[in-house]
C-alpha cells in the first residue's frame, strides 16, 4: 500500500482534492504501463450497501467520471497514443470521446472480483474504504483473491471498521478484516509533520519511507528561505 498524505490527498480531511489524487494515479499508471510494459487496471469502488442504504463515500463520488475524462494523451498523435484499453464515453450522451485500443495498457474498473481479467498484470485501487452501514471488505477481499498474487497497490486505503446498526462491522468477522488490512505491505509513505498543538499549520517537516531506495524511515525538517528574487521558498533537510 501507499500512504501519500499531504492535505490535498488525505481522505480524512476536507482539503482533499480529487484532481490531485487522480494526477498521482495517472502518473503511476503511465509509468507502470510505459516503463515496465505492464497492463494496468485502475479501480475505484462502486456503491456499497443494499436497497435504500446504497451509497459510496463522498470523496469517491464522481471520481470515476473525472478519471475517464482526464487527458491521458491517448489520442492519435499524442505521446501515449492508444494506451487506454476501453472506449471513454460521455455517460450523458453516449458519445465516444476516446476510442479504446484492445492492445492498450490501462483500463478502468470498479472494485470486485468480476472486474479481474486474466490479462491484467498490475492493479491500482484508489482509497478503498468502508462507510456507515456497509463494508468494503467483502468486494475488496474477493477481488484480491481473484487477483491471486498479482501486484496490487492500494493508495491511501482506510480499511478500519465503521461499526453500524444491524451487526455491520461489529464483532463477527473482525479478526479476518483486521488480518486482511494488515496483509498489505507499506511500499511508500509520505506525510507532513505539524506542531503538536496545531492542525495543518505551521508545517514543521515531513516523514518519508520508500522501499525503492531504503528500508529506513526519514524525518525531514522544513527550512523556509528567501530566494534571490525576494520570493519565499522552502527546502526539506533530512534529520534522521
Amino acid at each position: 500500500k501507499m500512504e501519500v498524505l499531504p492535505p490535498e490527498l488525505n481522505p480524512e480531511m476536507d482539503t482533499f482534492r480529487v484532481g490531485t489524487m487522480l494526477e498521482l494515479v495517472r502518473e503511476l499508471a503511465i509509468r507502470i504501463a510505459v516503463v515496465e510494459g505492464k497492463r494496468v487496471k485502475v479501480c475505484i469502488q462502486g456503491s456499497l450497501g443494499e436497497g435504500f442504504f446504497t451509497g459510496m463515500p463522498l470523496m469517491l463520488s464522481g471520481m470515476r467520471r473525472v478519471l475517464e475524462g482526464m487527458d491521458w494523451q491517448s489520442q492519435p498523435g499524442d505521446m501515449y497514443e492508444g494506451i487506454l484499453i476501453d472506449d471513454v464515453v460521455n455517460r450523458r450522451t453516449g458519445q465516444v470521446f476516446t476510442k479504446g485500443n484492445p492492445e492498450g495498457k490501462v483500463a478502468f474498473a470498479e472494485v470486485g472480483s468480476q472486474h479481474v481479467d486474466d490479462r491484467d498484470e498490475v492493479f491500482i485501487i484508489i482509497a478503498p474504504q468502508s462507510m456507515i452501514g456497509a463494508s468494503v471488505y467483502e468486494p475488496l477481499s474477493e477481488m484480491v483473491q481473484e487477483i491471486n498474487g498479482r501486484p496490487t497497490i492500494l493508495i491511501n486505503p482506510r480499511l478500519q471498521d465503521r461499526p453500524s446498526s444491524g451487526g455491520v462491522m461489529r464483532l463477527s468477522g473482525r479478526a479476518e478484516r483486521i488480518a486482511f488490512a494488515e496483509s498489505f505491505k507499506d511500499i511508500y509513505h509520505f506525510r507532513l509533520l505539524y506542531k503538536g498543538s496545531t492542525f495543518m499549520f505551521p508545517i514543521k517537516g515531513a516523514l518519508r519511507m520508500s522501499c525503492a531506495n531504503s528500508k529506513f524511515w526519514t524525518v525531514f525538517q522544513r527550512q523556509p528561505f528567501t530566494q534571490a528574487d525576494g520570493k519565499e521558498a522552502e527546502a526539506y533537510a533530512p534529520l534522521a
